[in-house]
């Protein structure tokens, strides 16, 4: 039923004039049967009153053997009507305009929605970028080394080395003597020892960090570091980050960190995740009212949260289990600071929890742990930060819906919490609360979790996945699941990645966009609603610099800053003015 009743509200072009149709209908029935129901209250009045149909008694369609409605209109009967037609109204109205949202997010999370028929196609954006006559070569993937201290997701999707450029990528080699106020890495053109030849891939423009982005300067040798929240290495360890323009989709907003800093979002705003102080929805972008400077962004299910360019972390939204780390479980509708005490070079969101990377190096997470996705070795929500049980250093993490995974300073990949559908990539379904190894000797780039799916992008660009594949988003047969990393593809290569719900994006070395997994909304960009188990390139011929994917849509940049966004509309969160489902790229509305 709910599968039924999200896919005729969302689902369809018609989607806005169902709601009122239905609405009118739902108006109409309590009318027409407050003025019957009020009619048996009244004597008759004159031989030209006359018995109703028998149906239209309300006790078992028996014409009682007076007459008792008359004809004429009577005050008694027209404004209980009138009430009933708007009271049912409102009513109809409300539970058909968020009940389709409702129906949808518990049925996303458990992969239960089927597809529909095809939403009709949105009118391509213009080619806003095609007088472009190349795309700028982007810098090649290679790890750090395992001493690396610093290092973090751009706004992208992809990992990306602190010291490094957009033409050189940091080797991660740390001070010998770990004193502090020194550099923490250096800058280095060449790859380290064991990684991809520089032919092997190439990332896209956007992964580079500029050298003034991140410097870190921990009081003990990044090997060495273990401490809690608030201790000396995290107290020491500071942070400078230049703004990083970018589209983070959630599940029912959408937002964009300008180049000065400035964050706008749009769309979904029951809990307050939009950031303005309101909780109406934004069709168009709204400025997030926050006193500071923001550099990195990630919206989660409801709630979102950002780094500034101190690396001080702010968290708004729905809070239910702590997600905002604010040591409560209060909704915020402006950013609210995460109660840390440490810097962050990113954090990001996972549906009711979050994860953050401290400028040591250290990972912390808060939130809903019912499957351990916080790493903590509990199953306790936590509503401050608190560190994951792991002795070593990560540079990058990705939060799931119940699980989360991350990738160490050594390239490896860890993941951990709920695993019934292997999402975890160790080989079973049994659930961890600690990060566990995934079954994996690669070293990885990057990584994203879904609802059930993890995909992770390979130094040498290959795309490996594993976990539920009911749509195909693992890239291979349907309804296959693996316990372990199946690669994507045979040879493609790609730059970056990123994973929604149940449907994954990367980008090819060339800025392509390709999508497969779930399609339901149209969440794939490639016209359709039908699942995808192998990569289909997004309609049109558009050059990205940096694509993410969320829930039930996808948004991505283009080479020439042009904003794109697809799939699931329904709270306005492609930013079009519109809230009917894109299955083509259209254009975010400009502010």
């Amino acid at each position: 039923m709910a599968d039924m009743f999200a896919v005729a509200l969302v689902d369809a072009d018609l989607a806005s004039p169902l709601i009122w149709f239905l609405t009118l209908l739902g108006a109409a029935l309590a009318a027409t049967a407050a003025w019957y129901w009020s009619a048996r209250l009244e004597p008759p009045e004159s031989e030209e009153d006359r018995p109703l149909p028998p149906l239209l008694y309300p006790v078992g369609g028996v014409v009682p053997d007076t007459p008792l409605a008359p004809r004429r209109l009577h005050l008694r009967r027209v404004i209980p009507a009138v009430a009933a037609f708007l009271a049912g109204g409102a009513l109809m109205y409300g539970l058909l305009e968020r009940g389709g949202q409702l129906a949808y997010v518990p049925a996303l999370a458990a992969g239960e929605l089927s597809p529909t028929p095809p939403i009709a196609a949105a009118t391509p954006v213009d080619t806003m970028d095609a007088e472009q006559p190349s795309i700028a070569r982007p810098p090649e993937i290679v790890l750090p080394e395992p001493s690396a201290v610093t290092e973090r997701d751009a706004p992208g999707g992809r990992p990306a080395a602190a010291e490094a450029g957009p033409s050189q990528r940091n080797t991660g080699a740390s001070s010998p003597t770990g004193t502090a106020g020194a550099s923490a890495t250096a800058p280095d053109s060449q790859p380290r020892s064991g990684a991809a030849p520089p032919a092997a891939v190439e990332r896209a423009a956007d992964v580079g960090v500029p050298a003034s982005d991140v410097r870190a300067t921990p009081s003990t040798p990044p090997s060495t570091v273990s401490v809690a929240p608030g201790d000396s290495a995290d107290a020491a360890a500071t942070v400078s980050l230049r703004p990083f323009s970018g589209l983070h989709p959630g599940g029912t907003h959408t937002c964009f960190v300008g180049a000065d800093g400035t964050a706008y979002c749009w769309g979904g705003n029951d809990r307050g995740q939009v950031g303005d102080g309101s909780r109406a929805r934004r069709a168009a972008p709204v400025r997030v009212e926050v006193d500071a400077s923001l550099a990195r962004l990630d919206a989660g299910m409801m709630h979102t949260c950002a780094v500034d360019v101190t690396g001080r972390g702010w968290c708004w939204g729905a809070n239910d289990d702590g997600q905002l780390g604010t040591g409560d479980t209060n909704v915020r509708t402006r950013p609210v600071r995460v109660a840390a005490g440490v810097n962050f070079t990113e954090l990001r969101t996972g549906r009711n929890h979050t994860c953050g990377v401290a400028a040591s190096g250290r990972l912390l997470c808060w939130g809903a742990n019912g499957d351990g996705q916080l790493g903590t070795g509990t199953s306790d929500r936590q509503t401050r930060p608190l560190p994951v049980a792991f002795a070593g250093l990560f540079r990058s993490v990705a939060p799931g819906w119940h699980h989360t995974c991350a990738i160490s300073t050594d390239g490896s990949a860890w993941c951990w919490g709920r695993n019934d559908s292997g999402q975890l990539g160790n080989g079973s379904t049994q659930a961890h609360a600690v990060p566990v190894a995934v079954s994996s000797s690669d070293r990885f780039a990057q990584i994203g979790a879904g609802s059930a799916h993890t995909c992770a992008l390979r130094t040498d660009g290959a795309v490996l996945c594993w976990g539920r594949n009911e749509y195909g988003q693992l890239g291979s047969d349907v309804g296959a699941n693996s316990t372990t990393p199946v690669r994507v593809g045979d040879t493609m290569r790609f730059s970056s990645l990123s994973v929604g719900s149940a449907h994954t994006c990367a980008l090819d070395i060339g800025g392509v966009a390709y999508c497969w997994g779930r399609n339901i909304y149209g969440q794939l960009g490639d016209g359709t609603t039908q699942d995808r188990a192998e990569p289909v390139r997004v309609v049109g011929d558009y050059r990205f610099v940096s694509l993410r994917a969320s829930g039930a849509h996808t948004c991505g940049v283009l080479t020439g800053g042009g904003r794109l966004c697809w799939g699931f509309n329904m709270d306005g969160q492609l930013g079009d003015g519109t809230r009917i489902n894109r299955t083509r790229p259209v254009a975010v509305t400009p502010w």
